[in-house]
């Protein structure tokens, strides 16, 4: 037999948490990692020559230059990341589309 149970009050998200951002406006955030978490993944663009700036916690933006993969085809591989709590990552070019995807854990 089920027993139904109360549903929960929890606001905060599940650990770990799947990821997943794209961005074709430029100056558009793509990903804040939250305060105490940590984020590994992958970033690439269906755009050659497209960037995104990493901003960490207190520090200076860094452009990345992105690896560029066919909707129809992988030629490369995306760029493996892992970022710490306060990290920014936001798009910086238009005329392609940016992608980020991961996961999102207890730091």
């Amino acid at each position: 037999m089920l027993v139904p149970t109360q549903a929960s009050s929890q606001t905060s998200y599940s650990n770990p948490r799947q990821v997943v951002a794209a961005a074709a406006t430029s100056s558009a955030i793509m990903y804040t990692v939250p305060s105490g978490k940590k984020f590994q993944g992958s970033l690439w663009s269906n755009g050659a020559g497209k960037r995104v700036g990493i901003t960490p916690s207190g520090g200076s933006q860094v452009l990345i230059e992105l690896p560029a993969i066919s909707t129809s085809y992988i030629a490369t591989s995306p760029m493996p990341v892992t970022l710490v709590a306060g990290t920014i990552v936001t798009n910086i070019d238009t005329g392609a589309t940016q992608h980020l995807i991961g996961v999102e854990t207890d730091a």
